[in-house]
């Protein structure tokens, strides 16, 4: 059914198809009006709807000429090089940290390009990871080569003074070798008729005193 509104009050109402162009009586206003047939609701033109897409294509560029250029994939292909490559990896590991943490604050702020948040939130984890498995590396290649050559020094230096010194080597009368024997020598002075050397001593007659001198102790000059 149609619907006409009062013009003076402006309440609607439902009328019947024989009723339109006939006179009504509105029960708020009191006031009788003609029942008017709609008009039929008219489309809007095309060239009305071409210009509001063209405001959209205009008015998106400009909403991204606001924001800076992301480098989110700059930032994730350092994170991947960090990881797998060694020594240039350590310095890699570290700017894509450092990059993409300041990366994500500023599109939080509204400064850059947020099409790039999942490339720069992936590159700083990368290079979070390849930092750490570079600096462990280096601790572990520290300790291996510095720190162990020093203790195993130390350790074997210990070890040598706790030794106790060598026992002496024992003598025993078996190994030791018998005596040479030395060549006779031929005896001094004059030598008997079976050449016993002579006695060179004299014989002393025995002394027996006979006067009471004799038993007297001899007097001191």
């Amino acid at each position: 059914m149609p619907i006409v509104s009062c013009p003076t009050c402006g309440k609607r109402y439902e009328v019947a198809d024989n009723q339109l162009g006939s006179s009504v009586h509105c029960a708020d206003c009191a006031r009788a009006f003609v029942a008017e047939k709609p008009a039929a609701s008219v489309p809007p033109p095309r060239s009305d709807l071409v210009s509001d897409e063209r405001y959209d294509d205009e008015r998106r560029p400009r909403r991204r000429e606001r924001y800076e250029p992301h480098r989110g994939g700059l930032v994730m292909a350092m994170g991947i090089v960090s990881i797998l490559v060694g020594g240039i990896g350590l310095v890699t590991g570290i700017l894509a940290w450092i990059w993409g943490n300041e990366d994500l604050k500023k599109m939080d702020a509204g400064i850059m390009d947020p099409e790039g948040r999942s490339n720069t939130q992936l590159g700083k984890v990368l290079g979070m990871v390849g930092t750490i498995l570079h600096v462990g590396g280096l601790a572990v290649g520290l300790c291996v080569f510095f720190v162990l050559p020093v203790l195993f020094g130390i350790a074997m230096f210990g070890a040598v003074s706790s030794m106790p010194p060598p026992p002496m080597p024992a003598t025993s009368k078996s190994s030791t070798s018998p005596p040479i024997p030395m060549p006779p020598t031929a005896p001094k002075g004059p030598v008997g008729p079976r050449g016993t050397p002579k006695s060179t001593k004299k014989k002393t007659s025995m002394f027996v005193p006979s006067r009471t001198v004799d038993y007297l102790p001899p007097r001191c000059a």
